[in-house]
This record gives structure tokens, sequence and C-alpha cells, in this order.
């Protein structure tokens, strides 16, 4: 995936909001067994890396996800990537709705979406930026705290068989808070994100176990509903 170092701009109320949640994770309770929390058939990819853009230092973060969903590629590619089926399977996400339709290769198309991210409750934009039909689709958001964490889903589809396909949700972030993004990251950060990617992954496979994701067919009708003029 793109990696992407140019610092934007956090407001205090965002560095306070995040501290926060750190300090409730180390007193509140939840001790650090949390932190470690791993999903079956999830990774954390370990990435220590801290880069330097001029005098701001950007932590850099990973994490991914692959489980066996039980449903045909041809039919969970387009559940998947139709930011109206989001609430289904992601639990990040309570509401979404297109505010801009993709262009004719796929990318382009722009969501709103309403929710939480890292413990807290907001709304922001995704944008489509890959697309390929069947194999992989990914967004980047482009408002919000999201943003400016430059957070980043992609996510890859590999056919086992006529009704299994093998799906990995990869996503990327960074943490620009100079001197404390290391320290935030791993406290928090790290394991939230760990976490939405293990929950994309499960969701996915669990509304196909109870029969949600529909044929194609049946999806693009769908769509046209959602979506008049789609």
């Amino acid at each position: 995936m793109t990696r992407i170092l140019s610092f934007s701009k956090i407001t205090l109320a965002d560095f306070g909001a995040t501290l926060t949640m750190c300090w409730t994770i180390m007193f509140g309770g939840k001790g650090f067994a949390a932190l470690f929390k791993v999903g079956i058939s999830s990774r954390i990819e370990a990435n220590d890396n801290t880069r330097a853009c001029g005098k701001t230092r950007l932590t850099l973060g990973q994490a991914q996800a692959t489980g066996t969903v039980d449903a045909a590629i041809g039919d969970l590619f387009p559940f998947s990537d139709w930011c109206y089926n989001d609430p289904a399977w992601a639990q990040s996400v309570r509401k979404a709705w297109i505010t801009k339709l993709p262009d004719p290769n796929g990318t382009g198309m722009v969501s709103h979406y309403v929710g939480k991210i890292v413990g807290r409750e907001m709304e922001w934009d995704g944008e489509s930026i890959k697309w390929r039909n069947n194999e992989l689709w990914a967004r980047k958001a482009i408002s919000g705290l999201p943003a400016r964490m430059k957070m980043q889903i992609e996510m890859r589809f590999e056919a086992l068989g006529p009704h299994q396909t093998k799906l990995t949700c990869m996503m990327e972030y960074i943490v620009p808070y100079p001197l404390v993004g290391w320290f935030m990251d791993r406290l928090y950060v790290r394991h939230e994100v760990h976490q939405m990617a293990t929950n994309a992954v499960e969701g996915l496979k669990k509304v196909a176990s109870e029969g949600g994701i529909q044929p194609v067919s049946v999806q693009m009708e769908k769509r046209r509903k959602d979506h008049p003029g789609y």
C-alpha cells in the first residue's frame, strides 16, 4: 500500500481525546492484556518505523487479518465494496452512504460514514483509490480524524472454490503526534486498528454464514434502489 509521510495538523482536542483513551486503557480496569488480544488467523505487522518528515516524526502502523469466507468471490466482492452494506459487517460503521459515484474504472467513489474509530464517535469520508473486480479494492479516509491519521484499508480476494473465498484485510495509518506518537501507538492505537481489521474479516464471515450475501444479480438491483441513477 502507498506509504504517505506528509504531516497533517492535529487539533489539541484530538490529541487530548486520544491521550485520554490511552490513560483509560492503562488504568481503567482493562489492563495491558487487552492490548495483546489477537484474533484467529490474524496478525499485526509489527512495524516499528518512525520516520522523520521535516521536524515532525511520524509513527507508522500496519495491521492485517486473513480468513476464509463461505461465499463465491463474485458475490462477496461487490457486497463488501458497496458502502451501504458496511454496517452489516464493519463494526466501526453505523451508517454509510455515497456522495459521489465511482468512475468507470471503479475508483473515485466517495462515501460518508458515521461510526466509531479508536474509541471515538465521529463522521468521516472515504474515497476509493484502487479497484480491480473480484481481486481487490482500497479506500483512504479524506476527512475527519481518520484522514489526519492517513488511514487506509485494502481488501484482497482469492477464490478457493466455487463458494469459498480467501479474504485479507490490510490497514495502514500514522500517529502524527511528535514525541509521544510511538508510545500512543503501542499503548492503544495499534491494538484498535488491528481489531478493526480482524472485525472486518470476521464480520463478513458472519454475514455469509447467515445467508446475508446475495447473488450479484440481486445486489445490482439493490444498488439501483439504494442509489437511484447508479
